[in-house]
């Protein structure tokens, strides 16, 4: 062990008092990095809601959009037609959906 001497007894408080600054900013630090957390998780929470509406809406006005067309054509939007599978099948319009036998 060192020779208790001034500089001995300065250096030593000064590393106890850097030990101590440490363990008082602990608490602190990791409710820091919890609160940081919990703020980008419910960031994310509300983009994914978001682009959920945003693709909700899209599929809403595609729909919307082919049914006022066969409205305007003089067809039965309803009879027999599998609408939202052509849409997410991405076919074309009914007039496109015909077979022909060669």
């Amino acid at each position: 062990m060192a020779e208790p001497t001034a500089a001995n007894g300065q250096i030593t408080d000064a590393i106890t008092q850097a030990d101590l600054t440490v363990l008082g900013d602990a608490p602190a630090v990791s409710l820091a990095t919890i609160y940081q957390t919990l703020a980008q998780s419910t960031g994310l929470a509300m983009l994914n809601a978001v682009h959920q509406q945003q693709q909700a809406w899209t599929i809403q006005s595609a729909v919307t959009a082919k049914i006022v067309r066969q409205l305007l054509d003089g067809a039965d939007p309803v009879a027999g037609d599998d609408l939202l599978d052509d849409l997410l099948a991405g076919v074309g319009e009914p007039a496109d959906l015909e077979t022909t036998d060669e």
